[in-house]
């Protein structure tokens, strides 16, 4: 198409060429310089606009012809080349090279398959940018490397209609934060808008290299978007937290750090830009299951009962609604008596406590011993995909992305208010549980739900989900951030391996939902099919309970991805590690497995803790709306549920009918 066009250019019969890329994975550039593709198109323009939902590409006329000034940044790095990337020699799922041996066929066990992240932190700009300062520096063992014929567009790089100078950076400490304050100047001769980003370089230490801590020469710490009209200046303050001068040091003092040395901070139209004023300032597996993995792969051991059983279905007349607003560890006081969560919980059966962890399926169940109504959750990083469940159809939002692309939060938190009207306004009972949105990285530019994530950085993403979730949870309605953690890929992801150090885990791929939790309380996360390590995701103590709920803080539901037929997402390693909920319709599945356990203590335990942690986030949801603790609460079975039933029960007889048919032929055959 593009020859096509170059040669109705050439005889004049076409003006100009822009190519629009109606893509969120970044795409291949090597068409637009003709010393790499060995052809010259005559492109005259390049519009990224990612992919625009349902009504964005009316936008895009209005960009070309100048009506709207554009503002975007990248927030992937575009290359003539994809393959440059680090990420892109492990990307695929690779066999166990014993796996047939040793019994891990990924068709019944989702065992079969690792990846590994040899990349550790370089992932994107991190690791373009390094390896262009190496060979800036000279430092030992790069090789050759060209950066220019390497990178089409940079990191946080955009253009607009108008021109920017930037001058005067200082700094001032503002108490657990650095203030940059920094004067940008609209030289063009239309209005704009200006996404001002700071980046930062840390010291690379001999601790360092003594202890394997990676530093990446560049990565982004602060922005703000800033509207600049024609010929003025405006000072712009951007506020970094102290707290991301900080390493993971893993092998060292196993906890993070921040190493003595020069920090140096900038400016600059991406990350490429950013990298040189700071300059100017101043490297095949194949692996075998081993027994130690073949071990880790199989359904953990169940856990003996220890401790006291907790007390269960004791009568009381406390209802949900009473503790709607209250703080997981405090309490109400009713005809001058005080009572806390746990007198709430003292009121829920065994058999409560196994639908709510059993069967939550686009749902939590309902509880009608504590007055807590049935909830409607649903899938929706882009929009409310209510239709799945036989809902209306809603609004289709733009690729998170292109949301990441505006470098604003105002603009992020309104989508998110948008979002959660929509739950709202769903036909029917209103949505109190949103399946998104999706915080996983762009590890490389082929992840098959890039569309659903916003960078390959973490801190960009992580910013503006933080002001995307402040806008859906306004509105009454707890998200699930998804898909926690490192599922960075679709390919094989159910019961994946993924290998990777512990650094790059927490700077890179963690960090993105430590935002929204620490800055808008993320109420709840949905935990991702594959494993870390060996440990599958949603049945990892220390993902789950020491660093989801310990170091970041987050009070509400963990929910598993669709578990229906994946029997190693165990309900009760789940649950003992500190999961909550199972996305499951199937009550002979998860449920029917708790009832195993309804005499051990470990179990029960962990099942009143996840009840509590289901009450507390629909207490706070909009699922409360008009409920009071005169409301009574009354179970009913959705359309759904009885047409399960009722296909049970047909198949159930067909089977049997059958199976008489079967014996009776036998019978005829052997009699003839």
């Amino acid at each position: 198409i593009l020859k096509k066009l170059a040669d109705l250019k050439a005889t004049g019969q076409v003006k100009s060429i822009i190519v629009l890329l109606n893509v969120s994975n970044p795409m291949e550039l090597d068409f637009l310089e003709p010393s790499l593709c060995g052809v010259d198109y005559g492109v005259d323009a390049c519009l990224w606009v990612g992919e625009v939902g349902q009504n964005g590409i009316e936008a895009i006329g209005d960009l070309l012809n100048g009506t709207v000034n554009p503002s975007g940044k990248l927030v992937d790095t575009y290359c003539y080349d994809n393959l440059t990337s680090p990420a892109m020699q492990n990307t695929y799922v690779t066999s166990y090279t014993n796996a047939a041996e040793q019994g891990l066929a990924f068709k019944n066990t989702c065992n079969e398959y690792y990846e590994v992240y040899q990349e550790g932190i370089y992932v994107g700009y991190r690791y373009y940018e390094t390896r262009y300062e190496d060979t800036v520096l000279g430092n030992a063992n790069v090789g050759k490397y060209d950066y220019a014929s390497t990178v089409a567009y940079p990191f946080g790089y955009g253009l607009s209609y108008t021109t920017f100078e930037y001058s005067g950076l200082t700094m001032k400490e503002d108490g657990d934060n650095f203030v940059f304050t920094v004067s940008v100047s609209n030289t063009g001769s239309v209005d704009g808008r200006e996404a001002v980003q700071i980046y930062m370089q840390s010291p690379y230490t001999d601790y360092d290299r003594e202890n394997g801590i990676e530093k990446a020469a560049v990565e982004l710490v602060g922005f703000e978007k800033v509207t600049v009209p024609a010929g003025q200046t405006v000072s712009v303050d951007v506020t970094v937290p102290k707290s991301e001068l900080r390493t993971y040091d893993a092998n060292g003092a196993e906890t993070y750090i921040v190493d003595a040395g020069n920090y140096y901070f900038a400016t600059g139209n991406g990350s490429h830009e950013a990298l040189n004023n700071i300059l100017a300032a101043k490297a095949e597996l194949k692996d075998t299951a081993n027994d130690a993995i073949v071990a880790g792969l199989a359904i953990q051991d169940q856990p003996e009962s220890t401790g006291e059983m907790p007390t269960m279905g004791k009568e009381g007349t406390l209802t949900l609604s009473q503790f709607v607003g209250v703080p997981m560890d405090g309490s109400i006081t009713v005809n001058g008596q005080e009572y806390t969560w746990d007198d709430l919980l003292n009121q829920l059966t065994f058999s409560d406590m196994t639908k709510l962890v059993g069967l939550a399926y686009h749902s939590t169940a309902s509880a009608s011993n504590v007055g807590k109504p049935a909830t409607k959750d649903e899938n929706g990083p882009l929009g409310l995909t209510a239709t799945l469940t036989g809902g209306g159809s809603s609004t289709g939002y733009t690729s998170a992305d292109i949301l990441a692309a505006t470098f604003d939060r105002e603009i992020a938190e309104a989508v998110g208010r948008s979002l959660g009207n929509d739950c709202l306004m769903a036909t029917g009972k209103a949505y109190s549980g949103l399946y998104g949105p999706g915080v996983n990285i762009h590890r490389t530019p082929y992840g098959g739900r890039n569309f659903e994530y916003y960078s390959e950085d973490p801190f960009i993403s992580g910013q503006i989900c933080a002001a995307q979730v402040g806008g859906i949870q306004s509105k009454g309605v707890y998200v699930y951030m998804k898909h926690f953690a490192l599922n960075d890929q679709d390919t094989g992801r159910d019961g994946l391996c993924v290998w990777t150090n512990e650094q790059a885990a927490r700077e890179i791929y963690l960090q993105a939902f430590e935002y929204p939790i620490e800055q808008a309380n993320a109420l709840c996360v949905m935990t991702s099919f594959n494993r870390l390590g060996t440990t599958w995701a949603g049945g990892d103590y220390n993902l789950l309970t020491n660093i989801l709920r310990n170091e970041f803080g987050m009070k509400g539901i963990i929910l598993t991805d669709f578990s229906n037929s994946n029997n190693y997402m165990d309900v009760v390693q789940g649950v003992v590690a500190g999961g909550n909920a199972w996305d499951a319709n199937d009550a002979n599945k998860w449920p029917a497995k708790l009832k195993e356990y309804k005499d051990n203590a470990t179990v029960c335990n962990a099942m009143r803790d996840a009840s509590k942690h289901i009450l507390y986030t629909v207490a706070n949801s909009n699922a409360m709306n008009g409920v009071s603790e005169n409301v009574q609460i009354v179970e009913v079975r959705a359309w759904w549920q009885t047409a399960i039933i009722v296909l049970d029960v047909v198949f159930g007889v067909l089977a049997v009918g059958s199976a008489v048919m079967l014996v009776r032929d036998i019978r005829r055959k052997k009699e003839s």
